[in-house]
């Protein structure tokens, strides 16, 4: 089934540079450290900031929309994580040159929570490209029981949506992705080729 989109009115956010002459951050950005929540439009750049440090848990709210350039890192704290809701979105499209990472300070297998579509995150901008997520899945969660507990370094909830293409997922502590039955890749719920082109690997509960 689609969904129709809600016009948004997005207000642009100048982002601090990290050396000499920047300014203050805000939406959740303080110089180069991430955490609290973003309900402004963000743009993350490799030239201004490599890595980005998230220090706490990073929430992407309605309007919210978190762009990430090729080439970006964001490196998370112990059990920190990225969770997008509603109609914010989380638009993370690197090219297969400059890829964009996602990782653990540390990196060991369930440092960090991972990237986290919340029931009814169902912004059609959502998407993954070219990049690359690990050291995730320290999560545990449970699902009411048709499947029992389970960590993952990408998760979608209930009827949340995302395009994800040409993405490494590895050495997550639970799966690669994990995904509610009514939750789905790309623009409906019969996407062709918005799921594509990924490799999930050395994850410990498998794929």
């Amino acid at each position: 089934m689609k969904l129709k989109t809600t016009a948004l009115t997005l207000a642009l956010l100048a982002l601090a540079a990290c050396g000499p002459g920047g300014g203050g951050g805000g939406g959740g950005v303080t110089g180069c450290n991430l955490s609290g929540t973003i309900d402004t439009q963000v743009t993350l750049t490799p030239s201004a900031c490599n890595p980005y440090h998230v220090t706490g848990d990073l929430y992407v709210e309605e309007p919210g929309k978190l762009v990430i350039e090729p080439g970006t890192t964001l490196e998370f704290a112990q059990d920190t994580g990225l969770y997008v809701s509603g109609h914010g979105a989380l638009v993370a499209v690197g090219t297969a040159a400059d890829k964009i990472l996602f990782t653990g300070a540390s990196k060991t297998r369930g440092y960090w929570n991972g990237v986290v579509f919340q029931s009814f995150a169902n912004s059609l901008d959502n998407e993954l490209k070219y990049a690359v997520i690990e050291y995730a899945g320290a999560d545990e969660k449970w699902d009411g029981g048709a499947f029992g507990y389970y960590r993952a370094a990408v998760e979608l909830e209930e009827e949340a949506r995302t395009k994800m293409t040409y993405t490494l997922v590895r050495e997550s502590e639970g799966f690669g992705v994990f995904m509610a039955n009514d939750a789905f890749f790309g623009a409906d719920s019969s996407p062709d080729g918005d799921f594509a082109h990924n490799t999930l690997t050395q994850n410990a509960a498998g794929p």
